[in-house]
């Protein structure tokens, strides 16, 4: 899974471990060395136990494009927390980087676009949901171009209340896939079930 957001939302639906009940598959962060541990308060909250490390130890790697509120760079080093206290500390010093034109990979972030790409041109169906792809953000449209340019990619998803127009600037990126303008969520989920 690949998202653009820097929020922990993915996170939190995800979950960090897996679960049984409900079932979650839990995840870990693609492109970023092994084993990978969370700092921070425990979740969920417990008196005893509020410093302990949390292992992620999920099946589906969260690749973050744009860095993520809950990284921080400590003494040269990633470090990642539960919470999005780098986003709210010493003048924010999460890592993130906005979608603009002049970007450029920073050297921290190359490792989770280049897992990134290789695992998205490895793919044949692609689900993109709520990402109209900016004609800003130059490099992301780069990343998923070459992507596509693999030959495995045949059905690109869209999921968003605009699909339509927002189908053609994919056409771009992706030529070669069948283009499915799809509603935005929650309605697109019964679409996906008879679809996929």
């Amino acid at each position: 899974m690949a998202t653009t957001n820097y929020d922990l939302f993915a996170e939190r639906g995800l979950r960090y471990r897996r679960f049984q009940r409900p079932s979650r598959p839990g995840f870990f962060y693609g492109g970023i060395p092994q084993p990978q541990a969370l700092q921070g308060l425990a979740q969920p909250w417990t008196v005893l136990d509020q410093q302990r490390t949390v292992i992620l130890d999920g099946s589906v790697p969260l690749y973050k494009l744009h860095g993520s509120l809950n990284w921080a760079n400590e003494q040269g080093a990633l470090v990642m927390y539960q919470d999005m206290r780098p986003a709210f500390r010493r003048g924010s010093d999460a890592l993130i980087v906005p979608p603009v034109a002049e970007k450029e990979t920073p050297v921290w972030l190359s490792d989770v676009w280049t897992a990134a790409e290789e695992r998205l041109a490895g793919c044949d169906t692609w689900i993109v949901c709520g990402y109209f792809l900016p004609n800003y953000d130059v490099a992301l449209q780069e990343l998923f171009t070459r992507a596509a340019a693999g030959g495995m990619l045949r059905s690109v998803y869209l999921l968003d209340p605009i699909a339509a127009p927002i189908a053609a600037r994919w056409t771009n990126v992706a030529p070669t896939a069948t283009l499915i303008p799809l509603p935005g969520l929650p309605d697109a989920v019964a679409d996906l079930a008879r679809l996929l």
